[in-house]
Order: C-alpha cells, then sequence, then structure tokens
C-alpha cells in the first residue's frame, strides 16, 4: 500500500525543511509541495484566513506511524494537522512507478 499523508504549513520554507528531513529520514519516498492554499478557521471566536502550504508524502504503510510522529515533534504550529488521507493499493497505480518504488524500498524502507 502507498499512503498519503497531509499536512500544511505557514511558510514555504518551513515546509521545504520538513519535506527535506523526512527524505533524508527516509520516512517518505516522494513529497509534494503545493504553495497557495487558503485555509478559512475559526479560533477565539473570530474568522481566520491565512494563506498556507499543503505538503503531500508518499509513503508506505509501515513507515506511516514514524513519519506522523517525527511532523508532530518538528512541525512549528502548536497544534498541526496531520493526516493519512488514502491508502493505494499498488496494484492501482501506474506500473513503471510501481517499479520504481519498489527499487526504491529495497533501498530506503527496509
Amino acid at each position: 500500500m502507498i499512503s498519503i499523508i497531509y499536512t500544511t504549513f505557514q511558510t514555504t520554507h518551513d515546509a521545504k525543511e520538513i519535506a527535506m528531513k523526512i527524505l533524508h529520514e527516509k520516512l517518505a519516498f516522494c513529497v509534494n509541495l503545493i504553495p497557495g492554499a487558503q485555509s478559512f478557521y475559526l479560533s477565539e471566536g473570530k474568522m481566520q484566513n491565512i494563506e498556507e502550504v499543503v505538503l503531500l508524502i508518499k509513503t508506505v504503510e509501515k513507515c506511516e506511524d514514524n513519519l506522523m510522529k517525527f511532523i508532530s515533534v518538528h512541525h512549528p504550529y502548536d497544534i498541526p494537522f496531520i493526516a493519512k488521507i488514502a491508502s493505494i493499493p499498488k496494484d492501482k497505480c501506474n506500473d513503471l512507478y510501481v517499479n520504481w518504488l519498489q527499487t526504491s524500498e529495497q533501498h530506503n524502507f527496509s
């Protein structure tokens, strides 16, 4: 299974920094950084609107828990939202990508 983990950051710098740490620690095989997300939420009884950066992190099931703990420890927010948003069977992905992933898993996800 390929797992997709979702979280957001207020700055591109923070998002890039944690993306590099995640890859360095071999907790994921790919991180997509998507700038320009508009977040609306209620805080202290007031409507808030901020621009955030979304990270979509591709990993394997066996790395999920460690990845989510790692993000929690290194995230600059006091209360970050970190969630597994998808589990995708490898047979539902294109063959070239799965072959690349299996090669990566042999070397990086043991």
